[in-house]
């Protein structure tokens, strides 16, 4: 049986330096389309990995 410990440090392990990033433009930029242009994404692309990581760590 996992600890939780273990259990987080999986779903982190899943979660890349970039998706971490594109979170912070979002954060910074308090918009979705100019986190995008600052970090050369499309908007779409950048609301999938923003989901992504919503669906990884929101369960933890």
């Amino acid at each position: 049986m996992l600890t939780v410990r273990e259990v987080i440090s999986n779903k982190l392990a899943s979660v890349s330096i970039r998706d971490l990033l594109l979170v912070e433009a979002v954060a910074k930029h308090n918009s979705f389309r100019l986190a995008a242009t600052a970090m050369d994404i499309s908007t779409s692309g950048l609301s999938h990995q923003i989901r992504k990581v919503e669906e990884i760590l929101g369960n933890l």
